[in-house]
């Protein structure tokens, strides 16, 4: 994953100097968890900017996945409510 060549995608938010990257997905599986972490990770190490925060907007979420997302930070924005972790 992310080996050359390959695209990645990723949503950007940024406001008042603030970096955000969103993944918006109807379904979010404990695998998507890390993939958003690693696009983390990748736009500090190319930008040199550390994102402010790593957010889903989803429909679901696995348990697993809200497990993970809770151990790295990453916050959840679903239909029952937020869940900020970051």
């Amino acid at each position: 994953m992310f080996g050359y060549p390959e695209t990645v995608d990723v949503d950007i938010v940024i406001r008042d100097r603030k970096h955000l990257l969103v993944e918006i997905k109807s379904h979010v599986r404990k695998v998507d968890v890390g993939e958003l972490y690693r696009k983390g990770k990748l736009y500090e190490e190319k930008t040199g900017v550390k994102p402010e925060r790593l957010i889903f907007i989803t429909s679901f979420i696995d348990k697993d996945a809200r497990e993970a997302c809770k151990r790295l930070k990453i916050d959840v924005y679903t239909t029952a409510g937020v869940e900020s972790y970051g």
